[in-house]
Order: structure tokens, then C-alpha cells, then sequence
């Protein structure tokens, strides 16, 4: 079976409950049964984030501004 990806899509609703995001194993299978799966694949939850402030507030029309956000539930990327 041939899926076009304009037409399918995969969504995961559960979020797992838990204070932290997480990454859970996610494995699609087109017989039911799983025995056409090799591997899975790592599918991560993120927690919405919530903006508490922004400074500045306003910036040059020409761009350029640095800006700081103050917040939770950023993701790190070191």
C-alpha cells in the first residue's frame, strides 16, 4: 500500500502525564500486529510554553533589535 502524504498523517494525542517533556518510542504498523516493524522511532512530548515577559516591547521598524524572553518550558538547544 502506497500512502500519500498529502492525504495521511500521524498524530499523537496522548500526552504523557509527568512535570517534564519526554521522548517515548513510536512504532506504525500497517498489519496490526507490529511483525512488519524493525525499528521505532524516538517521537518527543513538549510542554506548551508560557511567555511571562518580553524587553523591549517595540524595536526599530528596520529590524535588529535584540529581545529577551523570560518564560518555562523553552527547549535548550545546547
Amino acid at each position: 500500500m502506497t500512502l500519500n502524504k498529502e492525504e495521511w498523517c500521524l498524530q499523537c494525542d496522548n500526552n504523557p502525564d509527568g512535570e517534564k517533556a519526554e521522548i517515548v518510542p513510536f512504532t506504525v504498523s500497517l498489519e496490526g500486529d507490529f511483525s512488519d516493524c524493525e525499528n521505532s522511532v524516538a517521537y518527543r512530548y513538549y510542554k506548551d510554553p508560557k511567555v511571562w515577559a518580553i524587553y523591549p516591547r517595540y524595536g526599530k521598524k528596520n529590524g535588529g533589535t535584540w529581545v529577551q524572553v523570560w518564560g518555562e518550558n523553552f527547549l535548550n538547544f545546547d
